[in-house]
């Protein structure tokens, strides 16, 4: 599990850019956790695009600080993928 507290700006762009920066940082945690990163991405999980583009409308319909909880879906070995889900809720 990781979480952050983000700013998400006001726009659909920022909302985007937030979710983005997120998902970075939770691929370098699952990286220092042990699990071995795609050697051509160098990403450690997979998300489907309606699950991205659900995010951050989620995201977007918030202003100012979002916190950002992602939790993955089952047990994850070192080989991965890992699958994760994503909570969305105010942090103000």
């Amino acid at each position: 599990m990781h979480t952050e507290v983000m700013d998400t700006g006001r726009t659909s762009q920022a909302a985007e850019e937030t979710v983005i920066a997120f998902l970075q940082k939770v691929n370098a945690e699952a990286i220092k956790q042990g699990i071995l990163p795609d050697p051509i991405q160098g990403t450690v999980g997979v998300m489907s695009g309606s699950q991205l583009y659900d995010t951050i409308n989620r995201v977007n319909r918030f202003y100012g600080k979002v916190q950002l909880t992602a939790v993955a879906k089952a047990d994850t070995y070192a080989a991965g993928p890992l699958k994760i889900d994503i909570q969305v809720k105010s942090a103000q």
